[in-house]
């Protein structure tokens, strides 16, 4: 509500009168009131676990391990919610609400066999092979009417109203299975050559008919080189480790029958009707990621500096993706789009800064690098899913729009400018937009890539210090080159009457304020299309953790004979953010940022006794 509005009546009671809202919020003559929602709107989660697990083992022979695991882990979700006729959801409906109740059942067995052998101090052999079988099962229902008579009830007299939506009513079942079968062998050499090898083969039902199965090995060698007897005498370097690996790993988390085209129930028109639920995929198989890695371990001055560093080369094919429906069709699918290659290096660097009594300090650093590009697509075509693009060349993620070019101007030949679907004609005041088609035309021809929500690459620092009775550790992390859509700033730097406004619009183009970054206001939107202004850097740097501690040693009341420490300290999380992103939180997770809620700033203060 606009601070014209007061949100209470002269007799204290709700003001639902705005007349001012936006029509979505409005129902006649009434409308929302925010502090109404607040207090009347109820929503509750219970949400119930139970863990279970049982397991016993037998050796026959020495060596020899026979394990049979069997888990269980079963929830249960109840959700309801209720929203009486004069709040923001219940306001159309004449008050909405709904009860949900959902039961995951996941079921794990595991049989494995195992032997060890060790040959005086040369050979060390182990071996491992097993079968695994987990089963997930899911029962669904829900609920939901609208339109009651009497709300003082909730959620306990949902029959008071009438069903709502397309499917007031929502039940379902869904079951996966998952067989496995693997097998690991180590081998060591004289404690100094080391071989790793795996082999799991697995059958997941998820997938279509002859798409089932997914075999995925991997091997590891290693090498402690200061062990060799050219490193034994050296006095700088105690340590270093060479390790190289190869291997796969699928993914097979999607959701149940993704293969399969359902249909599902739903009102229309007073009667059940039938509708395409999943469209289907026949050709769904699994995700293989194969990784190539080199690694160093290295250890100096009798490990007061050791570092370790890794290379990678990483390959994602038949990437699982959810990607926009086709022409004539109405839902998403899920498919094997393409494959996706990550590369980059990684280093960490721990160094015990001071070390003698009373008086400890150690650092540590680490930096990380990665680059990563879509390398196939099983189209050969781009796609597009709202604002971003999947592109050879280009990486996951990638904000495709258009490119501003700042405010058309009094005296401007806007006949030399390209058009526009929004203002055939400009005018002093229009933004204007890089025609990339070279058409003078301004379309989605002319969307290019704006930038990425993958980093340039990330970092952190910490430091833990103690003198005396006193500890201080310190974490900061950070990134940089990441970009993010400013979903957020863009409505609120978009004239309209649904939402509230930015103050960056007492700085529109005018005739007496010619703005060269601004648009001009009106109640005609200028662009519909995504464009750079609202692409920003979204690089930070943040001090993630902050302690401060303090010990008691020695307290009159502890015997001798036990040690006793009692430890006070103070936290505190996300204390400060250094960053030029304009939103509230520069850490979005998907990269479109529409106000999502900030990192919370949270302070601790608690004790420890260790005895």
């Amino acid at each position: 509500m606009p601070p014209v509005v007061p949100f209470y009546n002269a007799d204290g009671s709700y003001n639902y009168n705005n007349p001012f809202e936006y029509a979505y919020l409005r129902e006649g003559s009434k409308t929302a009131n925010p502090i109404s929602d607040l207090k009347n709107s109820t929503a509750e989660t219970i949400n119930t676990v139970v863990l279970g697990n049982f397991y016993a083992k037998y050796s026959p022979i020495d060596g020899l391990t026979a394990k049979i695991n069997l888990g269980s882990n079963i929830s249960h979700t109840t959700q309801n919610y209720f929203s009486p006729s004069y709040t923001a959801l219940g306001l159309e409906p004449d008050g909405i609400g709904g009860i949900g109740n959902k039961r995951v059942e996941i079921l794990l067995s595991e049989f494995t066999l195992s032997y060890a052998k060790k040959i005086k101090d040369i050979h060390s052999f182990d071996a491992l092979g097993g079968f695994t079988y987990q089963d997930t099962k899911m029962n669904l229902l829900t609920t939901m009417s609208a339109g009651f008579t009497n709300e003082d009830l909730g959620v306990d007299n949902l029959q008071d109203g009438k069903p709502y939506g397309s499917t007031p009513i929502l039940s379902g079942a869904t079951r996966s299975k998952l067989y496995s079968l693997l097998g690991r062998i180590n081998y060591s050499l004289l404690d100094r050559y080391h071989l790793t090898t795996n082999f799991r083969s697995d059958y997941s039902t998820r997938f279509a008919k002859n798409h089932k199965w997914g075999i995925f090995p991997s091997l590891g060698l290693s090498w402690n080189i200061n062990d060799e007897t050219f490193l034994r005498d050296a006095k700088t370097l105690n340590n270093l480790k060479l390790r190289l690996s190869a291997g796969s790993v699928g993914n097979q988390e999607i959701g149940d029958y993704e293969y399969l085209q359902l249909l599902e129930a739903v009102y229309y028109g007073g009667n059940v009707a039938y509708r395409v639920g999943n469209s289907g995929n026949e050709n769904l198989k699994w995700e293989t990621t194969t990784q190539y890695n080199i690694g160093v371990d290295a250890g100096f001055l009798n490990s007061r500096i050791s570092l370790t560093a890794d290379a990678y080369y990483k390959k994602t094919s038949d990437l699982l993706l959810s990607i926009p429906p086709k022409l004539g069709e109405e839902n998403n699918q899920l498919v094997n789009v393409g494959n996706v290659v990550n590369k980059g290096v990684e280093l960490t660097v721990n160094a015990i800064a001071v070390d003698r009594p009373g008086f400890q300090w150690s650092l540590t650093g680490n930096i990380a690098r990665n680059h990563n590009e879509i390398t196939k697509l099983n189209d050969n075509g781009d796609i597009i899913d709202g604002v971003e693009i999947l592109r050879v060349g280009e990486s996951l993620g990638s904000f495709y729009g258009l490119v501003f070019e700042g405010v058309v101007q009094t005296g401007e030949d806007v006949s030399k400018l390209p058009t526009s679907p929004a203002y055939t004609t400009l005018q002093p005041g229009d933004p204007k937009f890089k025609d990339a088609h070279n058409d003078n035309h301004i379309d989605k021809n002319d969307r290019v890539v704006l930038g990425s929500r993958q980093p340039d690459f990330t970092y952190g620092f910490s430091s833990t210090l103690n003198y005396r009775n006193f500890d201080l550790f310190v974490l900061l992390q950070g990134s940089q080159g990441n970009q993010v859509y400013n979903l957020l700033r863009r409505y609120l730097e978009s004239p309209n009457d649904a939402y509230n406004a930015s103050d960056v619009l007492l700085d529109s183009w005018t005739q007496t304020n010619p703005s060269t970054t601004v648009p001009r206001i009106t109640n005609v939107p200028l662009s519909s299309e995504l464009d750079s202004r609202y692409i920003e850097d979204a690089s930070y740097l943040r001090l993630k953790t902050l302690t401060v501690g303090y010990t008691l040693a020695k307290l009159p009341f502890a015997s001798k004979n036990i040690p006793f420490k009692l430890r006070f300290f103070g936290t505190a999380q996300n204390l400060f953010t250094l960053t030029g992103y304009k939103g509230y939180d520069p850490e979005i997770a998907k990269g479109i940022d529409l106000g999502a809620y900030p990192v919370a700033r949270t302070f601790t203060i608690g004790a420890s006794i260790t005895f």
